[in-house]
This record gives C-alpha cells, sequence and structure tokens, in this order.
C-alpha cells in the first residue's frame, strides 16, 4: 500500500498512530476531559455517517456532544484534522488484532476485516471524504501522512534498513518490498511465480522476475534475499529453500525471514490462496515457527544473527556462515 490511501492489512497491523484526540501526551493548560473528547468522536462519527465531511460543521459536533465549539477548537484546529481522528478511533474499534495462532489467518482475518469495513460499514464513505478534503486541505494531508501512513510503514521500515542491495525479494508478490527499497535508492528485485502478481508489481515499478524461485535467478550476486510474509514456506519445505537462498548469496550474505509466533506448531500442509475471482491451485507450504528457525538456518549453512517484534509480527536475520558450503539449490 501507498501513500496516499490507507494500506491493507498485508502490511498494516494496529499501525494507526494516535492523532491529537486520542494521543495520551502532555497537553498544555486544564487537564483534558477524556468524556469530552469521546462524546466529540462519536458526535463526529454519526455526523460523518450521516451527512458526510463536507456537509458537516463544527456547530453540529458540539451541538451533539454537549460542548462549547471552543471546546472543540482548542482540541482540532479544523474541521478535516478531527474528522481524521474520530475515523482513525473509529477504524481501530473495528480492526481488532487477529489471533488465529498462524501468521496466514492472521492475515486473511485481517484482510477481511479491513475489506468489510470499508465497503459495508460507513467507514468506505468517510475514507472517500477524508481523501477528497485532503486533495485542498494541505493540513489535513499531511496529518493523514504522519499519523496514518508513516506508521504503516514503519512497521516494514526495521526490516528493510537492514536489507543491503542487491536485494532479492522471493515470492515478491505485487511489488511492495521491491519498490519501497528501490525507492531507497536500493537496487531490488523481486521473483513471483504468479504472471497476474508479476504483472501487477511491474505496474507499480517493481522489477520482477517471473518464475519459480528454485529455477531463477542463476546467479550469485545478491547480498540480501527477502522471505517476509511467510514465505519461507514456498514450496513445503523450508531447508530446501533456505539452502537455494544460500546458493543464491554473495558470501557473508544474509536472509530476512518472517516467522510464526512464538509457540505456535511448525507444520506443513498444502494451502491455496483464494481471491474475490480468482483462486489458485494447491501449493505445499511450510509454516516455520519462531523457535524452529535455529535448527533450520543451521542446517542451510546459516547463523542467527537477529531477532526482532514488530507488533504481532515476529521476524530474524540469518547470515550466512564463512564455512559454509554452497549448494546447488
Amino acid at each position: 500500500m501507498n501513500g496516499d490511501i490507507p494500506a491493507s492489512p498485508e502490511i498494516a497491523g494496529d499501525g494507526l498512530a494516535d492523532g491529537p484526540g486520542i494521543s495520551g501526551g502532555a497537553q498544555r493548560g486544564r487537564p483534558r476531559s477524556q468524556e469530552a473528547d469521546r462524546a466529540i468522536l462519536t458526535a463526529t462519527v454519526e455526523l460523518l455517517a450521516d451527512r458526510g465531511l463536507a456537509a458537516m460543521s463544527i456547530e453540529e459536533v458540539a451541538a451533539r456532544a454537549g460542548v462549547g465549539k471552543t471546546t472543540i477548537y482548542r482540541r482540532w484546529p479544523s474541521k478535516g484534522l478531527l474528522a481524521l481522528d474520530a475515523f482513525v478511533a473509529s477504524f481501530r474499534e473495528q480492526q481488532p488484532l487477529p489471533d488465529t495462532g498462524t501468521l496466514r489467518d492472521d492475515l486473511l482475518a485481517a484482510l477481511g476485516a479491513w475489506v468489510r469495513a470499508v465497503t459495508q460499514t460507513p467507514m468506505g464513505p468517510m475514507l472517500t471524504g477524508l481523501i477528497a478534503e485532503a486533495q485542498h486541505d494541505p493540513e489535513l494531508r499531511g496529518a493523514w501522512r504522519d499519523r496514518v501512513i508513516e506508521p504503516l510503514r514503519g512497521q516494514h521500515r526495521i526490516m528493510l534498513e537492514r536489507a543491503v542491495g542487491p536485494v532479492l525479494d522471493i515470492g515478491c508478490g505485487v511489488g511492495r518490498h521491491v519498490v519501497a527499497l528501490r525507492r531507497r535508492g536500493v537496487r531490488a528485485v523481486g521473483v513471483e511465480i504468479s504472471a497476474v502478481a508479476a504483472t501487477i508489481a511491474r505496474e507499480r515499478g517493481a522489477e520482477v522476475i517471473q518464475a519459480s524461485a528454485f529455477e531463477h535467478p542463476t546467479t550469485s550476486e545478491w547480498k540480501t534475499i527477502l522471505l517476509l510474509d511467510g514465505n519461507i514456506g514456498i514450496g513445503g519445505d523450508a531447508t530446501r529453500l533456505l539452502r537455494r537462498s544460500a546458493a543464491l548469496l554473495v558470501p557473508g550474505g544474509g536472509v530476512l525471514v518472517e516467522l510464526e509466533a512464538p509457540a505456535s506448531a511448525p507444520r506443513a500442509q498444502r494451502v491455496r490462496l483464494e481471491g474475490a475471482r480468482v483462486t489458485s491451485t494447491w501449493m505445499p507450504w511450510h509454516f516455520v515457527g519462531y523457535e524452529e528457525i535455529d535448527q533450520l538456518a543451521s542446517s542451510a549453512g546459516f547463523d542467527v544473527v537477529g531477532r526482532w517484534q514488530a507488533d504481532d509480527r515476529w521476524f530474524a536475520q540469518l547470515r550466512l556462515g564463512e564455512m559454509a558450503c554452497r549448494p546447488p539449490g
């Protein structure tokens, strides 16, 4: 997702930052009333759903919330900023963090909740109104970027900062990591077996090889390989994919890998991707638990040199050992 509209849950999670109406930071003057804040935000959401942002007025919000206009203006200097905070607070309530026990099911649950929110609830029209207002309101546009887009991007920034180019993104999908890295001046190429996803990625400016990662590329020039979004499971055998990655890396190269949450049972099974119009064929997949990565990495000649958590997602950084053999893949 992409700078002008909120990102979908494939990178979102609970990444919306607090705005002035919902933050707990220090304030000047008298202590703010949480009850007044809630009343104002609730009234704003109701009016946005009933009338839309263009027709809503601060006077109507004040009357419905039972507060004075000055109370609102002390907190929010413009109607657009008030609407943004009300949208973010209400949207959060409809986006609980899923905890299904697996990364794939968590992502599918989050995606379903996001789609339902913008297509079956007043959140959709509210979002449309905010985007329209932001086109001619620089202050709102800046707040949207700072409070919504940047926090969402920040979830992945810690990973991308560890990626030393050239980077190969295995199973790149629609190319969001490739595009983000290229914007940072890092040479990045994706490998994607799906023709549809590869086409979308190229349209977004990503360089993509449409092929199986076990067949292409054929050069060992990469300093970093990405196995994010559970892509260490491609092919149903994580050890085989890690050995293939070792064959593609330069000496001392590394892999950034996303894992299942701690205490998740590792398992191999067949999965398929289901969309509104297209359903993939069944594919073997290996769900790799957080505690499992040490043994798998070692079997492929890697050392685990870093681990971290970003919200409810878990990652590890692997480094190709100096004495590692370089299997043919």
